[in-house]
C-alpha cells in the first residue's frame, strides 16, 4: 500500500489537507501586547486649573510681605502704601527678584465711641436736644423768678412782714394795716375797746389775713412742685431724643462696616 505524504493512507482515510491544531497563545513581552505591538504608556498626570489642585479644590493664595525683598545685588523696587510699585532702582551686580504686597490690609473699624465722636448727624441731633432742654430750663427759671416776686409783693401788700413774721398794723397802705386801723377807730369811737366784741373782731381780722397768707404759701408750693415736674419731664424728653439719635448713629455704624 502506498503511503501518503500527509500521513494518510491510500483509499479510505482522512481527507487531504486536514487542518493542524493551533498553537497556544503566548504571553506578550513587557510593554507590548500579545501580538508584539507596543502598548501606550500611562498618560501623564494632568495639571490642575490655575488656583486649584488636581481635584479642583481651590488652593490658598500666597501672601507676601508689604516690605520689598531684594534677593540679589543692585537696585530694588519701592512699594507704595497700596501695594503698587513706587520706584525701581538701577541694576547692579548679580540678578535679583523682588516680591511686594498685591493687597493692602484694611484698617480695623473704629470703636462705637470713636464713631459717635465723628458722626456729624448724631452730634447735631444731640446738641439740638440739649439746646431745647436748656431753653426750657431757662424759661422755667424765669417763670419761677416772676412768680416768687409776685407772691412776695402780694404778701407785702397784705401787710405781712417776713422779717419778723407779723402783720403791719400801722401802715394804711397795706391791706392789714388799713383794716386794723379802721376797725380800731370804729370800736374806739363807740367806746368798745375793752369789750369782748372788739377781741372777737380782732380775731376775725387776723384769721382772714392769715388765711390769705397761707393760701399764698400753698400756691407757691404748688407752683414749685409743678416746676419740678416740668424740669423732670424736660430732662426725660432730652434723654430720649439723644438716645434715639445714638441708636440711629449706631445703625449707620453697623451698616458702614457690615457688622
Amino acid at each position: 500500500m502506498a503511503m501518503r505524504l500527509d500521513g494518510g493512507q491510500g483509499g479510505a482515510g482522512k481527507k487531504r489537507g486536514a487542518t493542524l491544531p493551533k498553537k497556544p497563545p503566548q504571553l506578550g513581552t513587557p510593554g507590548r501586547n500579545s501580538t508584539g505591538v507596543p502598548m501606550p504608556r500611562n498618560p501623564a498626570p494632568q495639571l490642575g486649573t490655575p488656583g486649584k489642585n488636581s481635584s479642583g479644590v481651590p488652593m490658598p493664595r500666597p501672601k507676601y510681605s508689604t516690605k520689598s525683598i531684594n534677593t540679589g545685588g543692585g537696585g530694588g523696587v519701592g512699594v507704595g502704601a497700596t501695594g503698587t510699585v513706587a520706584a525701581q532702582g538701577g541694576g547692579g551686580g548679580g540678578g535679583g527678584a523682588e516680591m511686594f504686597a498685591a493687597e493692602a490690609t484694611a484698617p480695623p473699624p473704629p470703636s462705637q465711641d470713636e464713631w459717635l465722636a465723628q458722626d456729624s448727624q448724631f452730634i447735631d441731633e444731640k446738641s439740638a436736644a440739649e439746646q431745647d432742654y436748656q431753653n426750657l430750663l431757662a424759661k422755667l427759671a424765669q417763670q419761677k423768678t416772676d412768680y416768687e416776686l409776685d407772691n412776695k409783693n402780694t404778701l407785702r401788700n397784705l401787710g405781712w412782714q417776713s422779717d419778723n413774721n407779723s402783720w403791719n398794723m400801722n401802715d394804711r397802705l397795706t391791706g392789714y394795716g388799713n383794716a386794723y386801723q379802721n376797725q380800731l377807730n370804729d370800736f374806739a369811737s363807740r367806746g368798745l375797746m375793752d369789750s369782748s366784741l372788739y377781741g372777737e373782731a380782732q380775731n376775725d381780722l387776723n384769721r382772714g389775713f392769715n388765711q390769705q397768707r397761707d393760701d399764698l404759701a400753698t400756691a407757691l408750693q404748688n407752683f414749685n412742685a409743678g416746676q419740678a415736674t416740668d424740669r423732670a419731664s424736660a430732662q426725660t424728653s432730652r434723654d430720649q431724643a439723644q438716645a434715639a439719635a445714638q441708636r440711629q448713629a449706631l445703625l449707620r455704624y453697623a451698616a458702614q462696616y457690615s457688622l
